[in-house]
């Protein structure tokens, strides 16, 4: 049976990144999440089959379970492991006319909560911190000022 280190430092791809819209991957659930079709912002943020957790405001945790089925060789996964438990967090966020303005000219995109939070995950588990593990994190601007945007982790 695998144990897994909540201390384990992450590594992720950017698989989306414009001023616009940004996706982080975790690459060890790289291929799980394609497989399951969840590989673009737009594919993540339509989940729908979750169990909600809480809402609180402009923020959701929803609940979400995956089969493993025919997904034999995925990592940190446990052999006896038939399912796969993620929490999905979404944030609908307002943003300030000044905090706009400045990001036009800051190399920086807005500072969306999701995104926040997944380099914080990372780096509390750099520095040997153990945490729930960072699957995935996107931004998308859904108006002027307003940007949406999601932190998938796993107990």
């Amino acid at each position: 049976m695998k144990t897994t280190d909540y201390s384990d430092p992450i590594s992720y791809l950017e698989k989306e990144n414009s001023p616009t819209r940004a996706l982080l991957i975790n690459t060890a659930y790289k291929e799980f999440l394609q497989k399951l079709g969840l590989d673009s912002f737009d594919s993540i943020w339509s989940i729908k089959n979750g169990e909600l957790i809480k809402r609180k405001k402009e923020r959701s945790v929803y609940k979400v379970q995956f089969s493993l089925k025919g997904c034999k060789n995925t990592k940190n996964t446990q052999s006896d492991e038939k399912d796969i438990v993620f929490y999905i967090k979404k944030h609908r966020q307002r943003i300030s006319f000044l905090s706009r303005f400045l990001s036009f000219f800051s190399s920086n995109q807005a500072p969306a909560e999701g995104l926040t939070e997944f380099h914080h995950y990372c780096n509390f588990r750099k520095h040997g911190l153990g945490t729930a593990i960072p699957v995935a994190a996107g931004m998308k601007w859904s108006s002027f000022f307003h940007v949406d945007s999601f932190l998938i982790t796993r107990d």
